[in-house]
């Protein structure tokens, strides 16, 4: 018999500088897809982690972090290492001995965004 950890997972992807209304469907759509992975428990989103508008980047980064550190696995989507939250993130990862997923292209996740946002 064999015995899966179900994990939880963080999702990382650059947000600042971006349309917000993408990032949100991006973040959503890595969910679902991470979501149908069997070894998947719950998905977290930055957006679900500090969704309060106007707090301070600093304040959120800081709760991102404390997510991501309750979470067995983090995944960093396309663009990951041009954001400095990402960045940070990779790094807290890294440093507390997170299991880590580059995902360096789209594909996997664009069947799940409205076709406004595909990137192929």
């Amino acid at each position: 018999m064999e015995i899966c950890q179900i994990m939880k997972v963080y999702i990382s992807l650059p947000i600042s500088g971006y349309d917000i209304e993408e990032r949100k469907a991006v973040a959503n759509a890595a969910k679902q897809w991470l979501s149908e992975m069997e070894t998947t428990g719950e998905v977290i989103t930055p957006f679900e982690v500090c969704d309060t508008p106007g707090l301070e980047y600093a304040h959120c980064m800081g709760r991102d972090i404390e997510a991501l550190l309750g979470c067995d696995l983090a995944v960093f989507l396309p663009g990951w290492r041009d954001s400095r939250g990402s960045c940070l993130e990779h790094h807290a990862a890294e440093i507390y001995n997170l299991a880590i997923m580059e995902v360096n292209f789209y594909r996997p996740i664009d069947r799940y965004l409205p076709d406004k946002y595909k990137h192929s």
